[in-house]
């Protein structure tokens, strides 16, 4: 045994000699730029603070979630490259030879663009003279490389909207762009934005949290609770009881109106209302049509529809004052009907008829000083 453990010592120091001897001759007989290069190699020396990690517990936990979970993250990021290059097929299909213009906006043909044309930049200088040239885009979906580019591009979010806004004006190949001709290409990076920034980076996100979620498990392994146990007494430690106020008096006027406004009909009917509503608001226009005119007496009548919900949510509205069994301290609370479960919707509608009443006040006090002004 020891014979043999001192042929693999005596193998061992052979190996490093003759590694050295090697590493040795290709540096001598290197030049200097690529003993410059191999120099260059100590920018690795900034890793060295990552030594830190395994002195902090809780910062070599994060680190070893980070790099279990690039293994799922690895399996996402073939199945994104898939549909990048799907993405792009398609990207070149619609838009190849598209994103080309002439430097003078009056041409549109490729072999018009040709010669010189005159400059104005302002009305005191002269005219200056410049060649015409026919030059791309810079992102384009010429090929699928470029296409790729040109998406991820779009996919950062930076600069976007000039992309879209050359696809909207692409015409045919080798034409100049024309702005606004193919609105509809805009559904192209509608379906990409939703396939990729919001879907793939959140898969992303979610991956990285199920690891930690499953290595956080792995530490309850070793406790005498499971998950499930632990979910239900943190439940029960955080469960709250709810509560709902009432009129007392079920035959008065104002029971009846609270079972009214916390029916589910009457909840569908507001919504229905509030649609319809928006609608209207939709259809307001720099032009003054006569259906504009209707659509505003509608509108009105939806204010005041509002207002008599208003009227209606108000007696539900009543502070109550309970004292606490914890801090033994009084504090308002408001019963939990329909709406009040969102205050906002109560106050959007004492708003929005206040602005409505304001607004006929001011066009009338308008109307009167043209008027006096004729």
């Amino acid at each position: 045994m020891s014979e043999a453990w001192l042929g693999c010592q005596g193998l061992r120091h052979t190996f490093s000699l003759e590694v050295a001897t090697v590493a040795s001759d290709i540096l001598g007989s290197t030049t200097g730029q690529n003993l410059s290069t191999i120099k260059s190699l100590r920018v690795l020396r900034v890793l060295r603070p990552l030594k830190t990690i395994k002195r902090v517990p809780k910062l070599k936990s994060v680190f070893d979630c980070v790099v279990n979970s690039l293994k799922n993250v690895f399996n996402i990021l073939i199945v994104y490259i898939l549909f990048q290059f799907i993405f792009a097929v398609i990207a070149v299909q619609l838009f190849n030879g598209k994103f080309f213009y002439c430097t003078d906006e009056s041409v549109d043909v490729e072999e018009e663009c040709q010669g010189e044309f005159f400059v104005f930049s302002t009305y005191e200088r002269p005219p200056e003279v410049k060649p015409r040239k026919w030059l791309a885009q810079s992102f384009h979906y010429d090929n699928v490389m470029a296409a790729m580019l040109t998406l991820f591009a779009v996919q950062t979010g930076e600069g976007w909207p000039q992309v879209l806004q050359n696809s909207m004006a692409a015409t045919y190949e080798n034409r100049g762009p024309k702005p606004q001709v193919a609105v509809e290409m805009s559904l192209f990076y509608i379906v990409y934005f939703i396939v990729f920034p919001f879907f793939f980076v959140n898969i992303f996100v979610a991956l990285i949290i199920i690891t930690f979620q499953e290595q956080g498990e792995a530490e309850l392994q070793d406790g005498e609770l499971d998950k499930n146990q632990k979910s239900c007494i943190d439940f029960a430690i955080q469960a709250k009881p709810l509560e709902r106020y009432m009129p007392k008096d079920r035959v008065s006027f104002k029971y009846k109106i609270w079972r009214m406004v916390v029916s589910t009909p009457f909840e569908y009917f507001i919504m229905l209302l509030i649609v319809l509503n928006t609608l209207l608001l939709m259809m307001k226009s720099a032009q003054n049509f006569k259906e504009i005119g209707k659509a505003k007496l509608h509108h009105r009548l939806f204010l005041l529809h509002g207002g008599g919900h208003c009227m209606l949510e108000a007696p539900q509205a009543v502070l109550t004052t309970r004292v606490t069994e914890q801090n033994q301290r009084v504090c308002l609370s408001r019963p939990h009907s329909v709406d009040l479960q969102h205050p906002h919707s109560l106050a959007a509608s004492m708003i929005d008829v206040s602005l409505a009443h304001t607004e006929k006040i001011v066009k009338d006090k308008e109307d009167g000083s043209v008027r006096g002004v004729k």
